[in-house]
């Protein structure tokens, strides 16, 4: 525009000037008289040069100013990066781009004010191809399993960020290992279909009888990851039929076959041993015409066991009448299917008396221990270190630390020498002389016999070697069933089930479980590892009956009447009240704890 001079100005009206945008030119009209100057605002997308200066603010312009607009292009932007996983099974493409941006000016029309804008006049994506990402995938060594389908599917999406398998391993496929079946169990085939004794028939086998069969293993297939390198399966894992007695392995130990007709016996938790045992059936009573029956397979009797005798098998035994003023003992299962009077019943061989001996000497063991551990600390104290000791011998201070802090040192010599004496003939001789050199030198003034502390330490070894030995033995595990129980004592390595009327005036000991669902328990004492389930507990009468629960054993009876003693460790308490629904756990703590009903209530001790 033309400008005017300003004599000429003060004889013009007063008019505001203005500037307007029209294909990213700006023109300005300078203002008439005392007229206002047209301002230029920057936005956003653009910067404003005036006069060679960029503006970031309002600014006022005129006719001879130099106005440059220069909108703020960005460019595409792309970034790969390929990631594998720990494994190196799967790798992934992981992708951030974003779009480059083509600006233009808008155009404004003549205005006092202008804001200078910019608006997107095209979006570019950056271009991606497949040999990118495939000498992505080389460079990273990448080279197996890829999926050609979804690096293509990937070329096509429009998303900022992304991550896409796009290789994937292949696993080793697993081998199959050995397996073993058992056909004895849980197969009708084996039981006769003739009762030979007019009550039942016994499991037994025919010579020739397959008993197991060996599944051979197979190698599994090698898998691969995604940089090529082979991923080998596992080795397969084998497992032999392992057998003793009465059992024969034929085509290279795949298939077991009885040897002798019996009984087929598996035994062991871990290691399982396959074994048939001869039957000695007994047709009537054990009595006078039998006399005592000893036998080193499993007994069957179909009759009773009358009054004095008794029975010992070297597996199992059943008896199909009534055990009356009789023992049995066996190393594993005891049946009876009527009922036990003032009988002695032990099934588990000696595992029982081996559990209530682990269980002494374990806690003898950490005593000892104790005992060393004070030994020394009182050793490196000057007042102790006398030439009294150098000259007499340690045993005055083990006497001293006995007397003084170890007092149940002897008390838990005795209690193993006592499960010694129920048993005349001991297979492990070592537990006979172990229980002579603890008493020897643990008990009375046995101590001050110890001339130096190596004998103490030699004597906490042997207890500790003997530990590792019993944990063997205690593994057998065997139940006992009986219709019904007065006055018995029974034992058993594994479970005692009751299940006909319950238990009257008996001591029960199981390493298991203790179960008279359905019966009453009237006096006696029971004790159990796992678990004691009664139906009615006590009796109205005041007949005493002391619960003992060892480890985290817990006990659950629907009717419980007063003087129930319940113990668990040195925890004792005695329920003198008729409830219902009585538990009683140990928590976390180790205390005891019990929940039980009265009419209407609930009470938690």
């Amino acid at each position: 525009m033309v400008g005017i001079g300003v004599g000429q100005q003060a004889d013009l009206p007063d008019q505001d000037g203005w500037v307007t945008i029209k294909n990213g030119q700006v023109i300005v009209c300078n203002p008439r008289g005392c007229g206002k100057f047209p301002t230029l605002t920057p936005d956003k997308n653009l910067q404003v040069f005036l006069n060679g200066e960029k503006i970031v603010r309002t600014a006022f312009v005129h006719e001879g100013d130099s106005i440059k607009l220069q909108p703020l292009n960005t460019e595409p932007f792309l970034n790969l990066e390929v990631k594998l996983s720990s494994d190196k099974l799967k790798a992934f493409l992981q992708v951030r781009k974003k779009p480059g941006k083509r600006y233009v000016v808008e155009d404004i029309p003549p205005t006092g004010e202008a804001t200078v804008k910019a608006s997107i006049a095209q979006v570019i994506w950056p271009q991606l191809t497949f040999e990118q990402v495939r000498d992505l995938l080389h460079q990273n060594q990448v080279v197996y399993g890829i999926n050609e389908e979804a690096i293509r599917q990937a070329l096509e999406l429009e998303d900022e960020n992304m991550s896409i398998e796009v290789a994937a391993g292949q696993l080793p496929l697993p081998p199959q290992d050995a397996g073993i079946v058992y056909t004895f169990q849980n197969s009708g085939r084996f039981q006769g279909t003739v009762e030979p004794y007019g009550q039942g028939n016994p499991l037994s086998v025919a010579v020739g009888t397959v008993l197991a069969v060996k599944s051979l293993p197979v190698d599994g297939k090698a898998g691969m990851d995604v940089t090529g390198k082979i991923i080998p399966p596992r080795p397969p894992r084998d497992e032999p039929i392992l057998i003793k007695s009465g059992v024969s392995l034929i085509q290279d130990g795949a298939v077991a076959v009885a040897a002798v007709s019996g009984k087929p016996v598996l035994e062991g938790s871990i290691r399982k041993y396959l074994s048939v045992q001869p039957v000695h059936i007994i047709n009537g009573d054990v009595d006078r015409k039998t006399g005592n029956i000893k036998f080193k397979g499993n007994i069957v009797v179909t009759g009773s066991v009358l009054d004095g005798f008794g029975v010992e098998a070297g597996g199992s035994i059943e008896v199909w009448g009534d055990v009356l003023h009789a023992s049995l003992y066996a190393n594993n299962e005891i049946i009876i299917h009527n009922k036990a009077i003032t009988a002695r019943i032990q099934a588990g061989g000696l595992s029982s008396q081996y559990r209530r001996i682990y269980g002494v000497l374990k806690h003898l063991a950490d005593r000892l221990k104790q005992l060393l551990s004070s030994m020394e600390v009182l050793k490196r104290q000057p007042s102790f270190n006398t030439a009294d000791l150098k000259l007499n011998g340690e045993g005055r201070l083990v006497q001293l630390l006995m007397d003084f802090k170890y007092k149940d040192v002897p008390k838990l010599v005795n209690d193993f020498l006592s499960v010694l004496a129920e048993t005349e003939n001991w297979p492990q001789q070592e537990l006979v002389e172990l229980g002579r050199d603890l008493n020897e030198k643990l008990c009375n003034l046995g101590p001050l016999r110890i001339k130096n502390q190596a004998e103490l330490e030699l004597l906490s070894q042997e207890v500790q070697q003997t530990l590792e030995t019993l944990m063997w033995l205690i593994s057998n595990t065997a139940d006992v069933q009986v219709g019904y129980v007065q006055n018995s004592v029974v034992r058993a390595s594994g479970n005692i089930i009751v299940k006909g009327q319950g238990s009257i005036v008996s001591e029960l000991d199981a390493a298991g479980q203790i179960l008279i669902s359905g019966g009453k328990v009237r006096g006696g004492r029971l004790t159990a590892r796992e678990k004691i389930q009664v139906q009615e507990l006590g009796s109205p009468n005041d007949a005493q009956v002391i619960i003992r629960l060892l480890d985290n054993c817990c006990l659950d009876a629907n009717i419980v009447h007063p003087v129930v003693i319940i113990e668990h460790g040195a925890d004792h308490l005695v329920i003198a009240e008729n409830c219902r629904r009585l538990r009683a756990s140990v928590g976390k703590d180790g205390d005891l704890r019990l929940e039980r009903e009265y009419p209407g209530t609930r009470k938690e001790l």
